[in-house]
C-alpha cells in the first residue's frame, strides 16, 4: 500500500492564494483623500491562509536607511527605508522553501518612518507574493504627492531604491557652476545622494543640470 506524497511548497502556496480572495480598502487618508489596503488585514487573511495551507513565515530584515528630506515649505521630514526577506516554508520539509524580498518605503515627520516602511514593505511584499488584490481602483495612482515622495526617494537613494525613477546625474566640476546654497534656475536646496550634489528638480525626461560648484562641494562634505 503506497502512502500519498504531502504537497510542496508550490502546491501550498497556490492553495493559499485561492484561499484569498480580494480585500477591501477599509483604510482612509483623510489628509490625501484616498482609501487604502490595511496591512492588518493582509496579515490576518495571509496568515490564516498560510495556516490552512501547511505554510510556515520567516520574515527578516536586511537593511534600512533613513534620510532627512527639506520639504517646500522649509519644515523637514523624515524619509526611511527598509528591505529584508520573507520565508515561506513547507511545514512537513523545512527545506522545501520559497523566499521573496520586500522593500517599504515612508516618509513622516517623526520618527515613526522607520516603522512606517517596514510596515508598508511586509504588505506590499505579502500581496505580491500570494496575487492580492485590492476590490477597488488604487488611490495611489491619482495622489501627486505619492508620485512625488517616489520621485523624490528614487532619486536621493540611487541605486539602493528601484522605484523605476531615473538618478540624479553627476555633479559638475567646472568653475562657473552656481556657488550658493540654492539652484538659481529653480531656487531648490541643493541636495545629495551617493552620487553627489544636484538639484531636485525633474525637467522633462531628465533633471535639472545645475549643480552648486566644486569649491561649495568641498565646504559642505559630510
Amino acid at each position: 500500500m503506497t502512502t500519498a506524497s504531502k504537497p510542496g511548497i508550490n502546491q501550498r502556496m497556490l492553495q493559499a492564494m485561492g484561499a484569498i480572495g480580494d480585500i477591501e480598502k477599509a483604510g482612509h487618508n483623510d489628509f490625501h483623500n484616498y482609501d487604502f489596503v490595511r496591512s492588518t488585514d493582509v496579515t490576518r487573511e495571509v496568515r490564516k491562509a498560510l495556516i490552512e495551507a501547511g505554510v510556515a513565515v520567516h520574515i527578516s530584515t536586511v537593511g534600512s536607511d533613513i534620510q532627512v528630506v527639506p520639504g517646500r515649505d522649509g519644515k523637514s521630514s523624515i524619509m526611511a527605508v527598509a528591505w529584508g526577506t520573507m520565508a515561506f516554508v513547507n511545514v512537513d520539509d523545512a527545506t522545501d522553501v520559497i523566499v521573496d524580498e520586500w522593500r517599504g518605503l515612508a516618509v513622516d515627520t517623526s520618527d515613526k518612518a522607520l516603522a512606517k516602511a517596514t510596515t508598508s514593505g511586509l504588505k506590499y511584499g505579502l500581496m505580491n507574493a500570494l496575487l492580492i488584490s485590492s476590490a477597488t481602483t488604487d488611490g495611489d495612482a491619482n495622489s501627486p504627492e505619492v508620485g512625488d515622495m517616489r520621485r523624490q526617494a528614487a532619486d536621493s537613494f540611487g541605486d539602493m531604491y528601484d522605484g523605476g525613477y531615473q538618478s540624479a546625474p553627476p555633479p559638475m566640476t567646472h568653475s562657473d557652476a552656481p556657488v550658493g546654497d540654492r539652484c538659481p534656475d529653480h531656487n531648490k536646496p541643493w541636495r545629495s545622494n551617493s552620487r553627489g550634489w544636484y538639484c531636485p528638480t525633474k525637467v522633462g525626461d531628465g533633471w535639472c543640470q545645475q549643480h552648486p560648484s566644486s569649491e561649495w562641494q568641498q565646504a559642505h562634505e559630510r
